[in-house]
């Protein structure tokens, strides 16, 4: 299977083969996510299933930006940014595999807590 890459990437990848392969498995991973977790229009038809909906769209931002960095000989930045998708990593896989009463009940209602303090504070 050829391994071409959908979203473009800066200068240094057509001298980065090792890289480039690490960008296909993350590209790959969202297209598996994708196929598995949302072919159903029902699954996004809940609260919890547009949380997940949300959380995999920032998944999917941060990952391309560690990429587009990486591309970029901005190591530094892309390594900062890799602690941060780590972090959404573990929250996801929290709340995936938790109850619902431990893991996406107390964070949908963090959520409104903190929709309604950016409402009250502006």
């Amino acid at each position: 299977m050829p391994k071409n890459l959908v979203q473009q990437y800066g200068p240094l990848l057509p001298h980065l083969d090792d890289v480039a392969d690490l960008f296909w498995f993350s590209e790959q991973a969202f297209v598996v996510a994708a196929d598995e977790g949302g072919a159903q229009p029902e699954d996004w038809g809940t609260i919890e299933g547009r949380v997940v909906q949300l959380l995999m769209l920032h998944a999917l931002n941060a990952s391309y930006s560690v990429r587009l960095l990486t591309a970029y000989a901005q190591t530094t930045e892309a390594y900062a940014l890799l602690r941060v998708r780590l972090e959404q990593a573990i929250v996801f896989s929290y709340l995936v595999h938790a109850e619902p009463e431990k893991g996406t009940v107390p964070y949908i209602e963090d959520i409104d807590r903190f929709v309604r303090r950016v409402t009250v504070a502006r």
